[in-house]
């Protein structure tokens, strides 16, 4: 269940991840760079990864909604990949709660 719903009274774009049926890091990061779309500059390295869910430019929308869904499912089937995941939303959570921009960003595991 990946999708992507566009809003466009309230200028939202809302992103589901389904991450149950990822087993490495690869096919987490081939996964979410089919999801968002990342700009010519992303490198399939997390680090790339991080800089493109830490700018997020290139999406026009103010306001995005993630929901990463089923990360209790990998947790049981790969707990490493689990715990890789899990810090990788968490840390862009907690940035885009600190940061004063015109984005919005929430994000929901």
């Amino acid at each position: 269940m990946n999708e992507t719903r566009l809003d466009f009274q309230k200028q939202t774009l809302e992103y589901f991840i389904d991450v149950r049926n990822i087993k490495t890091e690869a096919h987490f990061l081939r996964k979410m760079n089919e999801v968002f779309q990342f700009p010519s500059y992303f490198w399939m390295s997390l680090d790339s990864m991080d800089d493109c869910m830490m700018s997020l430019e290139w999406i026009e929308e103010p306001h995005i909604i993630i929901h990463v869904v089923h990360l209790d499912e990998l947790k049981q089937n790969c707990f490493k990949l689990y715990e890789i995941i899990e810090d990788t939303f968490q840390t862009y959570k907690n940035y885009w709660q600190d940061k004063t921009s015109e984005k919005q960003v929430e994000i929901h595991l």
